[in-house]
């Protein structure tokens, strides 16, 4: 059974940012309807607003961003300004603030994710002190912010590296479809050169199975009939053709094709 029949794509790793982007924004509408914490309401209207406008033109903004990775920086200016103004490290936007690292490392690979868990880092600072926050507070607190730090470059590597492991699934998918085409117009030129040869329809039927690289066995029991049946076939086949193996059968078969 082939279970590769739909592989999953490079859009599905996109349209699955997209649902990250969804559900970290309405983690923060429950952080607000809770109390869990404090959420700002005209902040929290902004980026309901600006996550639907996103994910309503999830294709555009694609499009966009690959033809002009510039426009990254306006999703990245906007999390981060989301991230300074309510709490840096402690920010309901926390979650939300990696969309744009995930969109750029789907994106760019492996280039765009350390690129931009580099940005990401340098505003991460930067959100935190806006805050007020000084780094030797923090940690006396029992919060290690160098683990915030390494979950940039973490969840960046690994959204580029499933990235990546998608795009050499769908190209070798695609290899293997264009040699089963290949093979499939060669069994066809084939098996037109051997009725020139006046073969029989079963030497047809158990040399086209050879040509496909079945074995002796396999083809015995593919056909229900005996291995001594089979090399019989194949022996009346290879001397209609004039030769004495199979690579000269097929050799000879497919130049009187050609000719």
């Amino acid at each position: 059974m082939d279970y590769c029949k739909k592989p999953m794509t490079r859009e599905d790793i996109i349209a699955f940012h997209f649902w990250y982007r969804l559900a970290t924004i309405m983690l923060v509408v429950i952080f607000a309807l809770t109390g869990i914490k404090r959420v700002y309401l005209l902040p929290l209207i902004f980026a309901i607003i600006y996550t639907v406008i996103i994910i309503g033109l999830r294709f555009q903004v694609i499009d966009k961003v690959q033809k002009y990775p510039a426009f990254l920086s306006i999703d990245i200016t906007i999390s981060f300004v989301l991230l300074a103004s309510s709490g840096g490290y402690k920010s309901p936007y926390y979650l939300y603030s990696y969309s744009s690292l995930i969109l750029g490392a789907c994106l760019f690979g492996y280039r765009g994710a350390f690129l931009l868990a580099g940005i990401q880092s340098i505003l991460f600072f930067i959100a935190v002190r806006v805050n007020g926050y000084q780094l030797s507070n923090i940690v006396s607190t029992g919060e290690n912010i160098v683990t915030d730090y390494f979950f940039f470059f973490l969840i960046g590597v690994s959204a580029a590296y499933l990235s990546e492991l998608v795009n050499k699934l769908n190209y070798a998918i695609e290899q293997k479809n264009a040699a089963r085409r290949n093979l499939k117009l060669a069994r066809e030129r084939l098996l037109e050169s051997l009725k020139l040869h006046r073969l029989s329809a079963r030497e047809m039927k158990v040399f086209i199975l050879a040509f496909e690289g079945l074995t002796i066995e396999a083809i015995s029991q593919e056909l229900s009939i005996s291995r001594h049946t089979v090399k019989t076939y194949l022996n009346r086949a290879y001397n209609k053709l004039g030769v004495t193996t199979k690579q000269e059968a097929i050799a000879k078969a497919m130049c009187r094709e050609n000719s």
